[in-house]
């Protein structure tokens, strides 16, 4: 068996204080303001096992623009950074998001649902009130709530004031920026007064900035909160839906060829107390019945029994993540049933993870001549993955996968094929999360032939399988061929190969420590 040993060391450092954003395993400070004709530096910092396949993208406007400005971000350890020249940049506010791959070909942006729904913003103030004395700051009061207070979902009530020494407060512009989106659209003023309700809060930690800006549009003054909502279920907000759509319409053209497709898409989402009801569709006028599908529908279904802790159902495309050595990236039409809880955690999938492609026949009459186009089988599957939690710093797994092509699928095609993977998972977490260690071992077997079966004896003597070889595969082969989950014929090597990866992380002093090791 080969192996190969991969060992990297990488340093990255983490700077900045202030509002801390999360989406997966990136983080990013929102910038307070900018001036006109200097140049906007924007970061996104990475924090986690979850590398991104390219360089996240920056997708910037001005307000008023329909399009956006996609600026690469370079990296920079474990940051990726890029500046916004000057002078592109005209007095109003800057939007902006990032968009990301990861290495499991999954693209995500942050804020989550840019640029559809939520976007960053950052002022952008008139270079000729940038004043070299600078100006005279007020001091912000904070009226409610106190600083990691914990709330109930219906009683979040933020309140800041201005300093009652200011004779017209209605000359001030206020914002609140609640975990880096703008809600100021929602502020209610009364004098020296704002308060901010929001309609509906998730459970966990939240960070809210309120700004005051004098007549010119100078910041004069910042106050912030962080604070946490508790697992209660919402009363008041029993019911609550949100949704967002797009078309988007493409012509390429590759050398004398025009290609015109068209892409939508529509996402709905339902609460009602600990219920939640997700949907989602996405189609293209490049659906074919000869390739695999592009159009994705979901359905999933979940009961909270607190915002980290559910059951759910899942159905249609769904794409279960067991890990890269086991399961990552693979999207599955069928159903999924999972639980997390404190103490254990469990995911079902059962589907379809190839369609069925017929071939195409050969022009020779003759039944032994090769097809003009091998076909694709109809490939069933199915995993399973339990995990045990043991407390907070410490969880352990087991999975199976087993993927088998359907000859009854397609009349004209190759060797059917069967894959089965067995193996273990281990996280631990130390010191509040500085310490991180993941651990993962994976067997695999694969048969390349599985259109008849075979006696074993006769499949150990044609790969001259002796002693304690021929001893280990026949019980191998006995305790996987009874559930089905593979033939024994020719086409089966029933000696499994074996994966490994181990990863470290040291989190200290704004630095991130990392090792890594494969085989």
């Amino acid at each position: 068996m080969g192996r190969s040993i991969v060992f990297s060391l990488i340093i990255g450092f983490i700077f900045g204080a202030g509002t801390v954003l999360l989406a997966g395993s990136f983080y990013h400070d929102v910038p307070t303001v900018v001036y006109q004709g200097e140049k906007l530096h924007i970061e996104l910092k990475e924090f986690g096992f979850t590398p991104t396949a390219q360089p996240p993208l920056l997708y910037y406007r001005m307000t008023g623009e329909f399009d956006f400005h996609a600026l690469p971000l370079k990296n920079e350890g474990f940051v990726y950074a890029a500046d916004i020249p000057g002078k592109l940049l005209r007095p109003g506010k800057v939007q902006y998001y990032f968009a990301m791959e990861t290495s499991s070909g999954t693209v995500t942006t942050l804020p989550q649902g840019a640029p559809y729904s939520q976007l960053y913003e950052v002022d952008v103030i008139p270079n000729n009130n940038k004043r070299p004395g600078g100006l005279k700051k007020i001091q912000i009061n904070l009226l409610a709530p106190q600083e990691n207070e914990t709330l109930n979902p219906d009683d979040v009530f933020i309140s800041f004031s201005v300093p009652y020494s200011i004779e017209d407060p209605n000359t001030l512009k206020f914002r609140i920026i609640m975990d880096g989106i703008d809600r100021s659209e929602k502020l209610i003023r009364e004098g020296h007064v704002a308060t901010y309700i929001p309609n509906s809060i998730r459970s966990g930690y939240h960070t809210v900035r309120f700004k005051v800006y004098n007549p010119d549009g100078i910041l004069i003054g910042q106050r912030q909160v962080r604070f946490r909502i508790s697992d209660m279920p919402s009363v008041h907000q029993a019911f609550s839906y949100k949704g967002s759509f797009f078309v988007d319409n493409r012509v390429q053209q590759l050398n004398s060829t025009n290609l015109n497709y068209t892409r939508g898409g529509l996402r709905l989402n339902f609460n009602y107390k600990k219920f939640e009801l997700d949907t989602r569709l996405l189609m293209t006028t490049n659906e074919s019945k000869e390739r695999q599908p592009l159009n994705i529908y979901s359905l999933r279904f979940k009961y909270n029994f607190s915002y980290r802790y559910f059951l759910y159902l899942w159905g249609g495309d769904v794409a279960p993540d067991y890990g890269p050595l086991a399961l990552q990236g693979r999207r599955i039409r069928g159903g999924s049933i999972g639980l997390y809880t404190r103490f254990f955690n469990l995911d079902v999938t059962k589907g379809q993870s190839l369609r069925a492609i017929e071939g195409l026949p050969s022009v020779n009459p003759d039944s032994s001549s090769i097809p003009l186009r091998r076909g694709t089988y109809r490939q069933n599957f199915f995993s399973v993955h339990p995990q045990f939690n043991f407390g907070s710093h410490f969880s352990w797994g087991i999975n199976l996968v087993n993927a088998k092509d359907d000859p009854n699928s397609i009349k004209y095609g190759p060797n059917p094929k069967e894959y089965l993977v067995l193996g273990t998972t281990f996280d631990l977490n130390m010191h509040s999360r500085r310490i991180l260690i993941h651990g993962s071992a994976q067997a695999s077997i694969k048969n390349e032939d599985a259109s008849h079966s075979v006696d074993f004896d006769t499949l150990a003597n044609t790969l001259e399988l002796e002693g304690t070889d021929r001893k280990t595969a026949k019980r191998i082969v006995d305790i996987l061929t009874k559930p089905g989950f593979i033939t024994v014929s020719p086409g089966l090597a029933p000696l499994p190969s074996l994966a490994l990866q181990f990863d470290t992380q040291l989190n200290y002093f704004n630095q991130v420590l990392r090792f890594s090791y494969k085989h």
